[in-house]
């Protein structure tokens, strides 16, 4: 008779999920090892949720009450409180420490190609790509609104720097050749006729644009070469594109970022669909000739070689 699929319980001892699935524990040792179960994070994951599952129905208890009503230890409650409470950098960097077993498990918590929230998007990348838990470098920072619910980039750069903090883009072509491990870049999507065709736009007014599409070919491209030549060997570029239409003409922005790097030697590793919550509506006397955009990717790059 065919064996039946082992069910993992991180609950219990290798020796007990052994027997509840009538296997040695060798066998169940070499399920964890060719699953990558990290059982040492498994059991911290399962301390956090404890804590998390006590805090929620004790708000007001105080760490002493919690160890009473845990039977955990005062210095390990301690090390996790802040996590349960709800502290966000710790949490993504404990969710980054290891993509564990169990937290793949639960279905809300599985790492998904597509997605509402460029918030879970940034974070997922990071899990999966980024090693220090967060973002070395942002070009083009804008905002900072991709960092409401992440770690701040150490440099933070942009054409049109918005705060003291963020250093003209200029400057960025001047650093040394691969000192980044990371790098984000989120070009504007946006093409208009001229100017004064701009001004009237208040996507324009919010986010930039270009004059023409090879405006916008040929910055990708200088951007591209730039995250190439400050990124480390086998760094990350984490690139924002969107499609968009000009003069009823498809311009299929991902496709040409993705050849463009491609040319340059990086590796595509990944891509993210962000489908957009909400859009500007057309003019009534407009004719709809495409698709509306509705989505956006994020797309993921290796550098493969070295300069």
């Amino acid at each position: 008779m065919r064996r039946s699929k082992i069910i993992y319980d991180p609950n219990l001892s290798i020796a007990e999920n052994a027997e509840k699935n009538s296997v040695s524990i060798a066998g169940m040792r070499y399920y964890i090892k060719v699953n990558g179960i990290d059982r040492r994070h498994e059991a911290k994951m399962n301390i956090v949720n404890d804590l998390k599952k006590y805090l929620k129905k004790n708000p007001n208890a105080t760490r002493d009450a919690a160890v009473l009503g845990t039977g955990l230890s005062i210095n390990t409650v301690r090390k996790y409180w802040k996590i349960a409470k709800g502290n966000k950098e710790l949490q993504s960097n404990f969710d980054s420490e290891k993509i564990s077993h169990t937290y793949q498990l639960n279905k809300d918590n599985v790492i998904k190609s597509i997605g509402k929230s460029q918030d879970k998007i940034l974070k997922d990348i990071i899990r999966l790509y980024i090693p220090s838990k967060k973002y070395d470098c942002d070009l083009t920072y804008s905002k900072g609104l991709f960092y409401k619910a992440i770690q701040q980039p150490k440099f933070k750069f942009d054409k049109f720097p918005l705060s003291d903090d963020v250093k003209p883009l200029d400057e960025a072509f001047l650093l040394s050749n691969e000192v980044f491990e990371s790098i984000v870049v989120d070009l504007p999507f946006i093409i208009k006729s001229s100017q004064k065709d701009a001004q009237t736009s208040i996507v324009v007014d919010r986010f930039q644009c270009f004059y023409s599409v090879n405006e916008l070919i040929e910055t990708n491209k200088s951007m591209l070469s730039l995250a190439y030549r400050l990124l480390k060997p086998n760094g990350i570029l984490v690139q924002k594109v969107q499609n968009t239409i000009y003069g009823d003409r498809q311009v299929w922005t991902s496709f040409i970022t993705q050849l463009q790097a491609q040319n340059m030697g990086y590796t595509l590793i990944d891509e993210f669909v962000l489908e957009g919550k909400s859009r500007l509506l057309y003019y009534p006397d407009s004719v709809q000739k495409h698709a509306r955009k509705y989505h956006s990717y994020f797309l993921v790059f290796k550098k493969s070689k070295s300069l």
